[in-house]
């Protein structure tokens, strides 16, 4: 017999008026242990999707997304690499692009910092969970090199941007990006990319 149906007759016999006592004891421990399941599969459950972290791993992997930051400003992208878990990963949101594995990457990197040399970060924010850290900052700089094909404009943006990075013990997964591209590229004085970035000019 199935353990819900045996838990079910309990209940109907309660709703009956029936006393505890009336219960089949063979039924009633059956039942009971079911229930201690039941209690302890779900904390299983929610401790393996959500496991409770320590201060220290925490702490350890905001020290990692701070290395991983820095050397992406100082373009030390051995290091940069070195943060994640020996495989990187970028999803950047607005574009709708992704960059898997170490040769996308590094291309990612080479091509946005020829465009913005001088691309930093400032006023970060970290917000630690048990399954991910979220930094929020300014991003900053100057479009001084080729961007998408097109010549360089001098102009400076200046963006928000909420960056999530999923972790697997204290090394990156994936860094998944979000900002506002229209505002950007208006920033930088190309809004004809409004329409490759999926947004229309105004």
């Amino acid at each position: 017999m199935h353990l819900r149906t045996l838990a079910g007759g309990v209940e109907t016999g309660e709703r009956l008026g029936l006393h505890a006592a009336a219960v089949n004891p063979r039924i009633e421990a059956i039942t009971g242990f079911a229930a201690k399941l039941r209690v302890e599969l779900y904390k299983t459950s929610i401790s393996t999707r959500y496991p409770m972290l320590t201060d220290e791993l925490r702490q350890r992997r905001v020290d990692v997304i701070v290395e991983h930051m820095t050397t992406e400003v100082t373009k030390e992208f051995d290091r940069t690499l070195a943060t994640f878990n020996g495989h990187p990963r970028y999803e950047i949101v607005p574009t709708g692009q992704i960059f898997d594995g170490d040769d996308e990457v590094m291309g990612y990197y080479v091509t946005t910092r020829t465009a913005f040399p001088d691309r930093r970060h400032k006023n970060a924010r970290f917000h630690a969970t048990d399954d991910a850290v979220i930094v929020e900052f300014d991003l900053l700089g100057t479009n001084l090199g080729e961007f998408y094909g097109l010549p360089p404009t001098g102009k400076s943006f200046r963006v928000p941007v909420i960056a999530v990075f999923s972790f697997e013990g204290d090394r990156i997964t994936n860094e998944r990006i979000y900002f506002d591209a229209a505002t950007l590229v208006n920033q930088i004085g190309r809004g004809e990319l409004l329409e490759l970035l999926g947004a229309q000019p105004k």
